[in-house]
């Protein structure tokens, strides 16, 4: 972090990685910001010596509608900026953190000339990820081919996303998504102060991760310690534009042969148990409605069913037309309402359960009543929510412990 004692003025580029209405008068704005200095060593033909421990800074900002007026920029989410900052008071003040987790530990800087960047040459090559292969489809099939599916569950990881795909004992083969709560909502990650209870992820199979896209709410236990173990697996994500933490990671796993890019024309992926969609719209800054989601059909003792992940797209923008019922879903972007994004509901079957992943006292305010009211209207009555425990979705068969190969883990299903 730039030290406490110093005024000198150090100059930053950031991409705009948050944008959140507190208020009819407010916003608060996350940028995900590097030294224009360190930004300007960024090299795409010399992967190899990209640090992927250089420093990066995370700066809050809550600003009016006034102050963003004054400053005549139109911030927009997925967009970048540059600024100068230092400990002079400006009216722009930013609390600034080290990485993805905010507690109390911070620094105070103030910002000055802010204004809109452009990505240009080399390093809008490195930020739209057209740095990494993309995969070939032989391998993404042979990495799901084999793989049977008895049930998902649904993980409370507090205000964010994490998925199990797993075998009939619970164990998990799959991870689609590997989030929990940040930034703001770092509160509602498991062992903080609004969600007490820590998680302790499998990593038995070394299963592989499925990432419907870049946001940090869909990803961040990866970056805690205690579960390192996921950056040794095969992770499939889709091509994004991406900001600087995140290409950070995804040099990190590139650097280990893990990273796994998911051809852009590539629009869906069958074998027996699974159907994987490549979503695309005309704005790519869209990250929501360009990433994958995912249809897992699951047998159990009885029955098979059928359990949609849509991460947090739109479910219009999903090809369902030969599924008439579905038995389980994960309420897309965490029970959201808004940018049409609950638009074509699919129904749900008789036997079915809905889960809402989010954390207790979100700053989003999810889920939402109309997300509730709307899900109902298709069907969607057994609702359960992942605050209240991890949820087993596609199943009916009841299980009381997780056999872990001798490795300790809290993924048992509550509900």
């Amino acid at each position: 972090m730039p030290e406490r004692n110093s005024k000198s003025i150090k100059h930053f580029i950031a991409y705009v990685e948050q944008i959140e209405e507190l208020n009819n008068e407010t916003k608060n704005i996350i940028l995900d910001a590097l030294t224009m200095d360190m930004y300007n060593r960024l090299d795409p033909e010399n992967l190899s010596n990209i640090n992927t421990e250089i420093p990066t800074y995370f700066f809050n900002i809550v600003l009016s509608n006034e102050q963003l007026r004054i400053s005549e920029i139109n911030f927009e989410i997925n967009s970048w900026v540059q600024f100068s900052a230092s400990e002079e008071q400006s009216e722009f003040r930013a609390q600034v953190y080290n990485d993805i987790v905010f507690e109390d530990n911070f620094n105070l800087l103030y910002i000055k000339d802010i204004k809109p960047f452009s990505l240009e040459g080399k390093q809008k090559k490195i930020f739209s990820m057209e740095i990494f292969d993309e995969a070939e489809k032989n391998d993404l099939f042979d990495f799901i081919n084999d793989i049977e599916a008895n049930m998902v569950i649904a993980y409370n990881v507090g205000q964010g996303n994490c998925n199990g795909i797993c075998d009939e004992t619970g164990m998990p083969l799959i991870y689609f998504d590997f989030g929990g709560g940040v930034f703001q909502n770092t509160k509602t990650y498991p062992g903080n102060y609004e969600n007490p209870i820590a998680i302790n992820f499998c990593f038995t199979t070394s299963p592989l991760v499925i990432l419907s896209h870049w946001d940090w709410d869909h990803m961040a236990s990866a970056t805690k310690i205690k579960h390192a173990a996921i950056k040794e697996c095969i992770w499939i994500a889709p091509k994004q534009e991406i900001g600087i933490t995140h290409f950070k990671f995804a040099m990190e796993l590139n650097k280990k042969g893990n990273l796994f890019i998911w051809p852009n024309h590539l629009l869906t992926l069958r074998t027996r148990n699974f159907h994987i969609q490549k979503l695309h719209t005309s704005d790519p800054k869209d990250k929501n409605n360009n990433g994958l989601s995912m249809i897992v059909r699951t047998r159990s003792i009885y029955n098979e069913y059928f359990v949609l992940l849509p991460g947090d797209a739109n479910y219009s923008l999903l090809d369902l037309k030969e599924y008439e019922y579905l038995h389980g879903l994960v309420a897309t972007h965490h029970g959201a309402s808004s940018h049409n994004c609950l638009d074509t509901i699919p129904k749900a079957s008789l036997l079915h359960t809905i889960a809402y992943s989010y954390g207790k006292n979100n700053t989003h305010k999810h889920p939402k009543r109309l997300s509730i009211l709307e899900h109902k209207k298709s069907g969607w009555r057994n609702k359960k929510s992942t605050q209240n425990g991890h949820i087993a979705l596609g199943t009916d068969h009841i299980i009381k412990t997780i056999p872990c190969g001798g490795h300790h883990c809290s993924l048992l299903p509550k509900q």
